[in-house]
């Protein structure tokens, strides 16, 4: 009795193993390869990630100067978030806030009524800052190039210069500089040196 309950217990467990589902050889190489092949196309592509990124030198007027990772397509002004924002003695007037980084860029924020250092690397290397005026230049007359190259002024104050005469004459002081946006009786006294009220 014992050895016919053996038997059928045996050809129960054959059956069953005969009828259990196998993994066809080809599935079983593809569903193995393809760990690999997600793997190699991360490894494709190394540098899309990394090579996106750039890192700018934050410093001058802000909360945190420092050395900043910024992510493709940043501005000037995501930079400066990163760094905590403008200090209340900042100049936005003299910074552009809407160009973009470029890797090893120094972003130099100046202080109200600070003029830019000699080797000034806030603008890119392709880019080289015109020397101040050696004579006073005709306020009423120079155009904004010439206006940019003032100690202080940069070419955001310079186009906003020469908008204002545009709109409303020629100057008839330089205190009327103070009408113009982002002026400070400050930085028209430091370039009173540098410019004259033409007729």
């Amino acid at each position: 009795m014992k050895r016919l309950l053996v038997l059928a217990l045996v050809a129960v467990a054959a059956l069953l193993a005969l009828h259990r589902p196998s993994v066809p050889p080809a599935i079983a190489a593809v569903s193995q390869a393809k760990p690999a092949a997600s793997q190699h196309s991360r490894k494709g592509h190394p540098s899309r990630a990394a090579g996106a990124a750039s890192v700018v030198y934050v410093v001058g007027a802000v909360a945190r100067s420092g050395l900043y990772r910024l992510p493709a397509g940043a501005r000037v002004d995501d930079a400066i978030h990163r760094a905590g924002g403008l200090r209340a003695d900042a100049d936005p007037a003299a910074i552009n806030l809407a160009e973009r980084v470029s890797d090893g860029e120094e972003i130099h924020v100046l202080r109200m009524g600070e003029t830019a250092p000699v080797r000034d690397r806030t603008k890119r290397k392709s880019r080289k800052t015109a020397a101040p005026p050696a004579t006073p230049i005709d306020l009423n007359a120079a155009d904004e190039r010439a206006l940019a190259a003032i100690p202080g002024i940069g070419p955001t104050l310079a186009s906003r210069i020469v908008e204002y005469r545009r709109i409303n004459g020629p100057f008839a002081s330089l205190d009327e500089l103070a009408d113009v946006a982002g002026m400070t009786q400050r930085r028209i006294a430091a370039m009173s040196a540098y410019v004259m009220v033409g007729s």
